[in-house]
């Protein structure tokens, strides 16, 4: 009965589209994941960029 009034007044349709395309998911889905992953190794990058800035290619110093 309660699920009747629902389907004749059209809501159901509203409860069942999503608000993105299925086509779109795979687009959509890992972008903040792959967002932060590309800051991330940004970061990386300038910070070893700094770290080999001093002109030395030998990051550990002298072994012997």
């Amino acid at each position: 009965m309660l699920i009747g009034r629902e389907v004749q007044g059209g809501t159901t349709r509203l409860a069942r589209t999503p608000s993105v395309a299925p086509a779109r998911w795979p687009a959509v889905k890992p972008a903040a994941p792959a967002a932060l992953l590309t800051a991330g190794t940004g970061g990386l990058v300038l910070l070893h960029a700094r770290a080999r800035g001093d002109g030395d290619p030998d990051l550990t110093g002298d072994w012997y």
